[in-house]
């Protein structure tokens, strides 16, 4: 927590060995036998808000409400912590993580039709869609009031609109929904 609190409280370029090291006091050099890098301290911010994320679907749960408590529970996360979403948008998830997000949903995917593989692109894609989201929320920083209904209203309506679509897109039951090649439009 106090990884993730440093970047909540005061962004992400605050968070180095010497801040941290004042934080848990102790010395910034001695922090190096267990991160050897910022890059690796950064790799823990982004799981630690993965960490957040709390999912709760049923095995036999239909596949769409999968993916969709999927998205709705990595926004909150990230909404909960608007300094780290660059992070998480830019850094991998360590495996434990990663398996925390894809094991509830792989099943109700499996079951309603999805290969293995175009199962993973499917939560990938909803991640993907839900970082982006939050970058761009987050991004508005001042101009979007927190506590303003309006505000909240405006991206609440965009996130609701993005996902139901691209869950939409995902059917396995439509041709479209299967990864194609991309178009070359050189020719």
């Amino acid at each position: 927590s106090d990884l993730l609190g440093i970047v909540d409280r005061e962004g992400v370029d605050a968070l180095t060995m010497r801040r941290l090291g004042a934080e848990l006091g102790v010395e910034a050099m001695s922090l190096y036998y267990h991160v050897p890098t910022k890059d690796v301290l950064l790799g823990r911010v982004a799981s630690r808000v993965a960490g957040e994320v709390t999912l709760d679907v049923p095995p036999d749960a239909p596949w769409r409400d999968g993916l969709r408590a999927l998205g709705v529970a990595m926004r909150a996360a990230l909404q909960a912590h608007p300094r780290a979403v660059p992070i998480v948008a830019t850094r991998p998830l360590d495996p434990e993580a990663g398996r925390r997000f894809i094991g509830p949903v792989l099943g109700p995917l499996l079951a309603g039709g999805f290969a293995e593989a175009t199962a993973f692109l499917a939560i990938q894609s909803v991640a993907a869609f839900v970082i982006g989201h939050a970058l761009a929320e987050a991004g508005a920083g001042e101009e979007v009031a927190p506590d303003d209904p309006q505000d909240r209203s405006y991206y609440d309506r965009w996130f609701d609109l993005g996902l139901n679509a691209l869950i939409r897109g995902l059917d396995p039951s439509t041709p479209e929904a299967e990864p194609q090649r991309p178009v070359d439009f050189r020719r």
